[in-house]
């Protein structure tokens, strides 16, 4: 057995079932890796399996797109090796948990098998794939109402993209067509999760890339609105209205500042 977390005995134990044979995961680089795992409460109850789904999927170690015990875990594997680790939540998803599978302050037990690494140096064509896959993943998590799970596959596109370095005006369209909706879908994500200061971030961010994303706007200034911030809701909503001046959810969303606005007067 073996302390993931040596400076906190017990956050999470890994335990090698079968020995890799092939490469490790390299330490001075950045690695892309594709694993398969399976996901269970401590009570044994099985709540994720991607072997069962045929579905292995792939991340950039220390990137942040997973939770931290199986990036922890995976950078001291082999290819080959099968590994559990039995991990506390805090290393896990936390106080909030992976609605609706995993309930919050859950301690997990992972099955990982490491089937494959190669360094970040991808090229950009293998990056757009990775990315477009977890943009769709992270669409189907949405459409389930699995906002954790879709956060998730959106980070992992973003922090696969992250590294990538487009040489013409084409490709850096091809790499936003695929960063800006990851963008505006976290924060789809964030706004039903009612976490308004994300919101705003993963709005900017997508601005940042297109400043006339109506998308941006109007979710940006639904986040202002909900924390009150009602001069940069108004700002961003007016914005949008000029460029789409019929849009009903737009005018509705600006009768809302009006309305908190008169009622904040009182």
């Amino acid at each position: 057995m073996v302390e993931l977390f040596e400076d906190t005995p017990g956050l999470a134990i890994k335990t090698i079932i079968v020995e890799g044979e092939g490469k490790s995961v390299p330490e001075e680089v950045p690695s892309v890796v594709e694993v398969h795992c399976i996901t269970k409460l401590s009570t044994g109850e099985v709540v994720d399996d991607t072997i069962e789904r045929e579905k292995p999927f792939s991340f950039v170690v220390g990137s942040g797109a997973v939770i931290p015990a199986l990036d922890k875990c995976v950078a001291t594997m082999k290819v080959g090796e099968k590994a559990t680790v039995a991990l506390k939540a805090d290393v896990g998803f936390g106080e909030e948990g992976c609605p609706p599978s995993i309930p919050g302050e859950a301690d997990l037990i992972l099955e990982v098998e490491l089937l494959s690494t190669k360094n970040v140096h991808l090229t950009l064509e293998e990056r757009l794939s990775i990315g477009e896959d977890d943009k769709k993943a992270g669409n189907d998590h949405y459409r389930s109402k699995e906002f954790e799970a879709a956060l998730a596959s959106y980070q992992h596109a973003l922090s696969t993209l992250r590294f990538s370095v487009a040489a013409s005006d084409k490709e850096r369209k091809l790499v936003n067509a695929i960063k800006t909706p990851c963008f505006l879908n976290q924060a789809a994500c964030n706004l039903a999760l009612k976490r308004y200061v994300k919101v705003i971030e993963n709005c900017t961010d997508a601005l940042y890339i297109d400043s006339k994303s109506i998308k941006a706007l109007y979710r940006r200034s639904q986040a202002y609105l909900n924390l009150n911030q009602l001069a940069s809701a108004k700002r961003d909503i007016m914005k949008a209205i000029h460029m789409q001046p019929n849009n009903a959810e737009l005018r509705e969303i600006y009768s809302q500042i009006t309305a908190k606005r008169k009622a904040n007067k009182k």
